[in-house]
């Protein structure tokens, strides 16, 4: 079945059951067990919640909720505990949103926000104040450059973040200062670049 259909993240939901993500037919479920696979998230004309079948990435939680990176829809947040879906989206001139509805990886850090890395910069969503901060899209000064497709994230030390992607420089994040630092050649090793 899955032989025609790129898969674009493995993630496991339980010790029975992995997710396999991809792009153009939604999450299946396989069982390591049996290697049978069933629809897990596919979007069909009679579902109630608006979900893509392009899924770029998806990241389980502490409490087993499933946060989808869905092209176009922004985020959907599958609970199987609850029957409706949430949703994160875009919404222009909102800074109290996510950043941009075309999510290319979520990353949950070291005190339990959630990090996403989209086409017009990286944002996370504060639990504790519940706000959005953002950095490095189009309409913030520290990323002069056409530097906004950013496709991974990585924690590096508690607060202090990593990203990059598509021609883009390598930037530094201080959560705690909500700052983003481009990472200049100098400290790079020459054979780097």
């Amino acid at each position: 079945i899955f032989s025609d259909i790129t898969i674009t993240r493995i993630a496991s939901l339980n010790n029975d059951e992995i997710l396999l993500a991809t792009n153009g037919a939604g999450i299946y479920k396989l069982n390591t067990s049996s290697y049978k696979t069933t629809p897990y998230l596919v979007n069909s004309t009679n579902h109630k919640d608006p979900i893509g079948n392009n899924i770029s990435d998806i990241y389980i939680d502490s409490v087993s909720r499933v946060w989808i990176a869905n092209y176009p829809l922004g985020v959907t947040i599958r609970d199987d505990r609850y029957s409706a879906n949430k949703i994160y989206t875009h919404t222009a001139n909102n800074e109290q949103s996510l950043v941009n509805n075309t999510v290319n990886h979520v990353i949950e850090d070291s005190e339990g926000d959630l990090w996403f890395a989209t086409d017009n910069g990286v944002c996370f969503y504060d639990n504790k104040e519940g706000k959005w901060h953002s950095f490095l899209s189009s309409a913030d000064a520290t990323c002069s450059e056409k530097c906004n497709v950013f496709l991974s994230i990585c924690e590096d030390t508690p607060g202090i973040f990593y990203v990059g992607g598509y021609a883009s420089n390598i930037y530094q994040i201080d959560k705690n200062k909500l700052k983003a630092e481009i990472i200049s050649h100098e400290k790079f090793p020459q054979t780097f670049i």
